[in-house]
C-alpha cells in the first residue's frame, strides 16, 4: 500500500510562514534605524553603536533564516525525511543570535526602569532583569553548541528541550516585569504635573503596553505550540517572528521621540500659550520631567530628582537637544 502523500502544511509551510513575516519585518527595522539616525544625530556614541549592533544582529539573523528555508524548500525539495535528519548549521545559529537581541533589547527597558527610579523594588526588579537575561544568553549558546552533538531536532528537544524552553519563560516573565514596572512608574506621576504632562504619560503608558503586550503574546503562543505541537515547525516559525519585536521594540521607542516632542510643543491649557517649538528646559518642572521620561533614550545623560513633589520617586533622565 502507498504511503499517503507528505503535508508540508505544519512544517515547511509554517517554516515559509515565519520566514515572510521577520523578513517583512527586518525591512521595517532597517527603515526605523535609517530613521533613527537621521532624526537623533545628537544621542550619545554607546546608544548609537547599540542600535547598530540590534541592527546588524538582525540582517545576519535574516540571512540565516533565509538559509534554513532554502535547506529545506529547495535543497531538499520532496525530501521530507530531511526534517528527521541533522538540521542545518544555520538553524541553531539563529537561536544564539535571538538571545543577543533579546538580552540587548531587555537589558536597556531594564536600564531605563533603574534609572526612573530610586524605589529599591523596581531597582531591584531591573537588576533581576539584567541577571536572567544573562542566564537566557547563557543558555541560548548552550542550546546551540549542543545541538551540534544531536542527529536530528527530535532528539535535541528530547535532551535538551528545556534549554528552550525554560528561557522562553524568563522572557515571557521579564515582558511582564518590564512593562508593568514602566506602566506604574508613569501613573505614579500621571497626576502630578499639568495637562501636557497628562497627555505625555498618557501616551507613554499606550504605547509601553501595546509593545511589551505583543512581545508577550507571541511568547505565550510559542511556548503553547511548542508543548501541544513540538513535532511542528509553527514553534519555530513564531520564534523566528518573534526575535524581530524585539528589535522593532526597542527602535519605536527611540523614534517616538518625535512624536513625544510634537506633543510637548502643543499649547498647555494650565500654562496658557506656548509658541511652537518651545524647548522643554523652559517648562515648568512638573512638566518638563515627565516629558522627558518619554525618551526611553540615551544612558549617559544626566539625571535629576523631580523637586515639584517631596514623595516622587522617580529618577529622571535630562536630555541634551530637546
Amino acid at each position: 500500500m502507498d504511503s499517503p502523500p507528505f503535508d508540508a502544511t505544519d512544517t515547511i509551510g509554517a517554516l515559509v510562514i515565519g520566514v515572510i513575516v521577520s523578513i517583512m519585518l527586518y525591512g521595517i527595522s532597517t527603515t526605523q534605524t535609517y530613521l533613527y539616525f537621521v532624526r537623533f544625530p545628537e544621542d550619545s556614541n554607546f546608544l548609537r553603536l547599540l542600535v547598530i549592533f540590534v541592527w546588524l544582529c538582525e540582517t545576519v539573523h535574516a540571512g540565516i533564516i533565509g538559509h534554513v528555508l532554502y535547506f529545506y524548500s529547495v535543497t531538499n525539495y520532496g525530501n521530507p525525511k530531511s526534517l528527521l535528519e541533522k538540521v542545518p548549521g544555520t538553524l541553531p545559529v539563529s537561536i544564539v543570535i535571538t538571545g543577543v537581541i533579546t538580552a540587548l533589547v531587555q537589558g536597556f527597558f531594564a536600564y531605563r526602569i533603574w534609572a526612573f527610579s530610586t524605589n529599591r523594588i523596581f531597582k531591584l526588579i531591573s537588576v533581576v532583569i539584567c541577571l536572567t537575561d544573562v542566564a537566557y544568553l547563557g543558555a541560548s549558546f548552550a542550546a546551540t553548541i549542543l545541538s551540534f552533538s544531536v542527529k536530528n531536532i527530535q532528539q535535541f528537544l528530547r535532551q535538551y528541550g528545556w534549554l528552550l524552553f525554560g528561557p522562553w519563560i524568563v522572557t515571557l516573565i521579564n515582558d511582564v516585569a518590564i512593562t508593568g514596572s514602566l506602566v506604574v512608574l508613569l501613573l505614579r506621576n500621571r497626576t502630578k504635573g499639568l495637562a501636557l504632562t497628562t497627555a505625555l504619560v498618557d501616551k507613554l503608558i499606550k504605547w509601553a503596553v501595546e509593545t511589551g503586550l505583543i512581545t508577550s503574546l507571541f511568547g505565550v503562543v510559542t511556548i503553547i505550540y511548542y508543548q501541544k505541537h513540538t513535532a511542528t515547525f509553527i514553534w519555530v516559525g513564531l520564534q523566528i517572528i518573534k526575535a524581530r519585536l524585539f528589535a522593532n521594540s526597542l527602535l519605536a521607542s527611540l523614534n517616538s521621540r518625535t512624536t513625544l516632542r510634537a506633543i510637548a510643543s502643543e499649547p498647555d491649557p494650565t500654562l496658557g500659550t506656548i509658541p511652537t517649538g518651545t524647548m522643554l528646559s523652559t517648562l515648568p518642572s512638573g512638566s518638563r520631567n515627565m516629558s522627558t521620561v518619554a525618551f526611553r533614550g540615551d544612558p549617559e545623560f544626566g539625571h535629576e530628582r523631580t523637586s515639584t513633589h517631596d514623595d516622587d520617586d522617580v529618577v529622571v533622565p535630562q536630555y541634551k537637544g530637546i
